[in-house]
């Protein structure tokens, strides 16, 4: 029962998750949106300063550093959601053989 279990805690809340835990994520999002909008802004930054040509082969001249790191802050975003993922699947591993 739910509500037996909310009235055996020692601390009140309406929270159903526990103490503190939507702070600590709302802290976390806060983090991972400046995270996030730091780099693309890197990118955005980069990206106007690289000069590439497509045809017959593929070449990138990087003239300076805002757009090394602007190709460096790209790399970090596309490959941010497999490094997430990877994180979590190492969890999830570690949590099942704990059991």
């Amino acid at each position: 029962d739910l509500e037996a279990v909310k009235a055996s805690r020692k601390w009140v809340s309406p929270s159903h998750f526990g103490q503190h835990v939507l702070e600590v994520c709302a802290m976390a999002d806060i983090v991972f949106l400046a995270l996030s909008l730091t780099l693309t802004a890197l990118t955005a930054v980069g990206s106007f300063r690289l000069a590439s040509s497509y045809y017959p082969v593929f070449r990138v001249e990087i003239p300076d550093l805002w757009a090394a790191a602007g190709l460096i802050s790209y790399g970090i975003l596309a490959l941010l959601p497999a490094i997430i993922e990877g994180k979590e699947a190492i969890r999830w591993r570690w949590y099942l053989s704990k059991i």
